[in-house]
């Protein structure tokens, strides 16, 4: 068999992958955008944990980890804590943060509508009364 007789088989296959090839890399770009949320989400709980450890105001906590999670696109980061009644030193606080990461690509929602979440919590001793 001579290639004259399989003139544009090239083409046909290539127009068959290329689909599956973009929709792949269009899955990786996305994968790699729920993870730096996740990596900054949990970026901004440790700043805002260590700032809990020493802070007098919780306006200083939301400021620390949002501060820290400021290179986030899309929605603010949002930042829960709690600790102990009485918060002596030594007790230990525990920071939250969280948001949601939307689906990048049109052609992506159609499989995934729903917006990623990103979470992390981080806990730390007090090191003074508060």
């Amino acid at each position: 068999m001579s290639l004259r007789h399989e003139h544009g088989s090239i083409s046909v296959e290539f127009a068959l992958v290329l689909p599956l090839v973009l929709i792949s890399l269009l899955a990786v770009v996305q994968t790699g955008a729920v993870m730096r949320a996740h990596l900054m989400v949990a970026q901004a709980a440790r700043e805002g944990a260590r700032q809990a450890t020493t802070a007098a105001s919780d306006a200083e906590i939301v400021t620390a980890a949002n501060v820290a999670g400021a290179g986030m696109s899309g929605d603010a980061v949002s930042v829960t804590w709690s600790m102990p009644e009485g918060g002596q030193a030594g007790s230990p606080i525990t920071v939250s943060a969280q948001t949601s990461v939307p689906c990048l690509f049109p052609l992506l929602a159609t499989v995934w509508p729903h917006a990623f979440q990103a979470k992390a919590t981080t806990t730390m001793r007090l090191e003074k009364d508060r």
